[in-house]
């Protein structure tokens, strides 16, 4: 066509690839009738591209937001403060959770990952989990980057990391490994949950998980590679 009308052949298949793009945004608003899927790693473990994947292929992922509640972590503490399940108003919104924690202390710092994994298990006791992991000592230098996160996860006070802690290399990388054998043993307690474990540095992670969830793994790419950055970040109200 291009030849015949002295036209731009990059023009040619356009249509199609916006067609695409409006079935997959269609995709994800279609509800699913499953237990949430919910990813345990740590924030710059891959989260923003677990929820990207899952989002391509049309499941409706929150990430570290979770619609009108706001922050997902603070929503779920709320909510457990009121003795209502962790998802409680916005379980049916999403399929997937990719970032369950908020990291805004001293008032804004929760961690469902870690502080709420018996009611995780109650009341959600045969949904998947995802452990995304990744290269210890790149996940340090990706926190110690990324908007002050590394500050603002030592004044979190958690369990096990208490405030103060973590200024140390050791301390953080301990810290890490922690939590992996955490939801490990979890998992291992509660046989009830399926237990998907994935490693962002392996190059066959897309094919991990679309195996594992029969999903299409070219939606599978690495987001926020060129984004760690040492500028400040503020809360979203």
């Amino acid at each position: 066509l291009s030849s015949a009308f002295h036209l731009n052949v990059t023009c040619w298949g356009q249509s199609k690839k916006a067609g695409d793009a409006e079935t997959k945004r269609k995709a994800g608003k279609t509800k699913r009738n499953h237990p949430p899927i919910l990813v345990m790693g740590m924030p710059k473990s891959g989260t923003t591209s677990i929820s990207d994947f899952f989002q391509c292929n049309g499941f409706r992922a929150s990430h570290q937001y979770c619609g009108v509640v706001g922050f997902c972590g603070l929503a779920i503490r709320d909510n457990l403060q009121q003795q209502l399940p962790p998802l409680h108003g916005f379980d049916k919104q999403f399929d997937v959770f990719t970032q369950l924690d908020t990291n805004f202390p001293p008032s804004k710092c929760y961690y469902p990952q870690i502080q709420a994994l018996e009611e995780i298990h109650q009341h959600y006791p045969n949904t998947t989990l995802i452990l995304n992991t990744r290269n210890s000592s790149a996940w340090l230098n990706s926190v110690s980057k990324w908007h002050g996160m590394r500050g603002r996860l030592t004044q979190c006070d958690l369990p096990g990391f208490p405030e103060g802690v973590g200024k140390k290399d050791e301390e953080m990388l301990e810290f890490y490994q922690n939590h992996l054998e955490r939801i490990r043993e979890f998992a291992k307690r509660y046989p009830s949950h399926h237990l998907i474990e994935v490693s962002i540095n392996d190059e066959k992670a897309g094919d991990i998980l679309a195996s594992a969830f029969h999903l299409n793994a070219t939606c599978w790419g690495q987001s926020n590679k060129a984004g760690d950055s040492k500028t400040n970040m503020k809360p979203r109200k």
